[in-house]
């Protein structure tokens, strides 16, 4: 784990994002996982292009990582998310180990995306 953890670091200090993340901020509570759905749309609009405002972060239901708008916007439990609303936009949930679920919700997501791509409307 230590690996790891030099890893994440010599890799923060030379990205330019290393002004904003650090190993140690990656590493406490609903922090990570914020930063991590950050880092999961900037990629995804930087290296794969994808249209602004479409990104979207798939999540296991059963999850819970933290209370705050995005943490419970993923949340399955109506006591973590009720009274809330409304939530963040992108989020989707599919069941624990079921990769069948995740590979249609995969597909689902390219063919939107594919014919958005080709006739500038939505599905």
């Amino acid at each position: 784990m230590n690996a790891v953890f030099e890893r994440l670091n010599e890799t923060t200090e030379t990205h330019p994002l290393s002004r904003v993340l650090s190993p140690q901020i990656l590493l406490l509570g609903v922090e990570g996982g914020e930063t991590a759905v950050k880092l999961a749309r900037k990629w995804g609009y930087q290296k794969k292009k994808i249209p602004p405002g479409k990104a979207g972060v798939v999540f296991v239901e059963g999850n819970f990582w933290g209370r705050t708008l995005a943490a419970i916007s993923t949340s399955c439990d109506p006591t973590n998310y009720s009274e809330f609303e409304p939530f963040m936009p992108g989020f989707f949930k599919v069941p624990y180990n079921n990769i069948e679920k995740l590979e249609v919700w995969i597909l689902i997501t390219c063919i939107h995306l594919h014919h958005q791509f080709n006739s500038n409307s939505t599905l």
